[in-house]
């Protein structure tokens, strides 16, 4: 049971005892409800009922005092049951972390996410993580500690036999030493807008091939075509890369593009989008056929480069290669004569990939266009998806 309250001006009471008697195994306190320092020590007590069977805790919009932090803490600690905690959408400060940190004993998924959380704050919860068994999952996204508390978490991450996932995104104090998470054995690692050189982009080359790392997200990291092409071969060992909103231009696109052509390179996710890529850059990713899902959105493609995407879909798959599934393609400056005469030619031929496009955005793709859509479509049976597609860009007014 979860407990959802649409009552106003309340206090938790209710959800006070439902935790206790053991009846909110999920608890989610929205912002209507009064949730103050004496109700969270009241809920912390609840949580130390021997009949508690709590395991999820969403603080919402609240704001957690140190005292109600330390309660919480300390009783989560304590606790067999609680596995996930969302600390709330507001300040706790280092004070606050320090005090709340004692809980990431006991939970899988510890949310930190804008909490004003400086490097001493962030040290406090790293001691704890190392005394962890448990946590799996840890989100320190835009807080405001710099390298010294990163450090102290990269060193509690490697020390961790649990953690693997790390989300460390949107911290504009950390000037450098990101990369070093791709050697702590974590397998995520999310940390997109991020100042120039924050994360390391040759560190992470040499650590990913003996790493466990098997997920990246360095999105809007400032990161250059030169940079990428340094990180390209580390797609031979991961199963998703996201660098979207970064300065790739072809040349990125075709370092990653020959390190996927390796023998039994495969990734499950690739997100392009926002950069420089024309249509002979994402020709050559998708000629690679190892992409399973392929974001290219807001790229400069054009008619010309859809056409070359086109062949590219339609070339010979080597052996053992991977069915490209998702192709996204918004905003990518595709008009009338690459839907009708290049682009999706390919859904008229009887190729099996890509039964999802993405096309939403293209302004310049009018009733010539979606009319060729809809005739590949109905050459094509069972290509459900590709209609809806179609009949959503007609609705967008493409």
């Amino acid at each position: 049971m979860t407990a959802w309250s649409a009552a106003a001006k309340r206090g938790v009471e209710d959800l006070v005892d439902g935790v206790r008697e053991g009846r909110l195994r999920s608890l989610v306190i929205l912002r209507h409800r009064k949730f103050g320092a004496s109700e969270a020590v009241a809920l912390a007590a609840a949580m130390r009922a021997s009949s508690s069977s709590l395991t999820e805790l969403r603080c919402s919009g609240h704001d957690l005092s140190v005292e109600g932090a330390r309660a919480l803490g300390e009783a989560i600690a304590s606790s067999s049951s609680m596995r996930i905690l969302d600390a709330g959408s507001a300040t706790l400060g280092n004070e606050g972390a320090a005090a709340l940190a004692p809980c990431a004993r006991a939970l899988t998924t510890l949310e930190l996410e804008a909490k004003g959380i400086g490097d001493e704050g962030l040290k406090a919860v790293a001691r704890e993580l190392g005394a962890s068994q448990r946590l799996k999952e840890l989100n320190v996204a835009r807080n405001c500690f710099g390298d010294d508390g990163l450090r102290a978490l990269v060193a509690a991450a490697t020390k961790s036999e649990s953690l693997e996932i790390v989300d460390a995104s949107d911290n504009g104090r950390v000037e450098s030493g990101v990369a070093d998470f791709v050697a702590s054995g974590i397998k995520e690692l999310r940390c997109q807008s991020l100042r120039q050189g924050a994360f390391d982009v040759v560190v992470a080359a040499r650590a990913v091939g003996t790493s466990k790392l098997e997920r990246l997200d360095v999105s809007a990291c400032e990161l250059s075509t030169r940079e990428i092409a340094v990180l390209a071969p580390a797609v031979m060992k991961i199963k998703e890369l996201r660098i979207a909103h970064n300065s790739v231009t072809d040349v990125g696109a075709g370092a990653i593009a020959d390190a996927l052509k390796t023998e039994k390179a495969r990734l499950d996710v690739l997100d392009v989008s926002s950069n420089e890529i024309s249509g002979r850059g994402l020709a050559a990713l998708v000629a690679s056929h190892a992409v399973v899902h392929l974001f290219a959105h807001n790229n400069s493609i054009g008619d010309d480069g859809a056409s070359r995407v086109a062949s590219a879909i339609l070339s010979a798959e080597p052996p053992d290669r991977v069915p490209l599934e998702t192709l996204g393609l918004a905003a990518s400056d595709l008009g009338d004569r690459g839907a009708e005469a290049g682009f999706f030619v390919f859904f008229s031929k009887g190729v099996a990939l890509a039964p999802v496009v993405e096309i939403g955005g293209n302004k310049a793709i009018g009733d010539v266009g979606i009319a060729a859509l809809r005739r590949a479509c109905d050459r094509r049976p069972g290509l459900e998806i590709a209609q809806e597609v179609a009949a959503a860009a007609a609705a967008m007014g493409n």
